[in-house]
C-alpha cells in the first residue's frame, strides 16, 4: 500500500510536483491507535470486574443470607428464634458484653454446630 501526498505549484517557470510518502507515519498511527484500543479494553475489563465483585459481596450476598434466613423461619420459626439468639450470645460474649469464659464459648459454638 503505498500513500502520498501530492502538491502541486504552478509558477511563471512551470508547474512543479512534489509526492511524500507516508507509509511510516500511517503503520506509526496504527499501532499507536491498536495499543490504544487495547489499553482501553484491558481497563474497561478490570473495572467491570471489581464492580461486579463489589456488587455481589455488598448487594447479592446479603440478599442471599437474608432469603435463607426467611427459609429456615418458614420451615420451623421456634428453632430459627433459638438459633438466633444463640448467635447473639455468642456474639456478645465474644465482645466483652459479658466476661465469659473461652470454655464457656467453644461450648456453646459445639452445641450450635450439633
Amino acid at each position: 500500500m503505498f500513500v502520498s501526498s501530492k502538491i502541486e505549484c504552478d509558477s511563471s517557470y512551470g508547474v512543479y510536483y512534489g509526492v511524500y510518502e507516508k507509509k511510516e507515519q500511517v503503520e506509526l498511527s496504527a499501532v499507536c491507535g491498536l495499543c490504544q484500543t487495547f489499553g482501553v479494553c484491558i481497563i474497561l475489563f478490570f473495572g467491570a470486574w471489581k464492580f461486579s465483585s463489589i456488587t455481589s459481596e455488598l448487594v447479592i450476598d446479603p440478599i442471599e443470607k437474608m432469603i435463607e434466613r426467611v427459609n429456615l423461619i418458614t420451615s420451623d420459626p421456634l428453632s430459627a428464634v433459638h438459633e438466633e439468639e444463640e448467635r447473639l450470645l455468642i456474639n456478645a460474649i465474644r465482645d466483652g458484653g459479658f466476661g465469659g469464659e473461652e470454655d464457656f464459648i467453644s461450648d456453646l459454638e459445639d452445641e450450635v454446630e450439633e
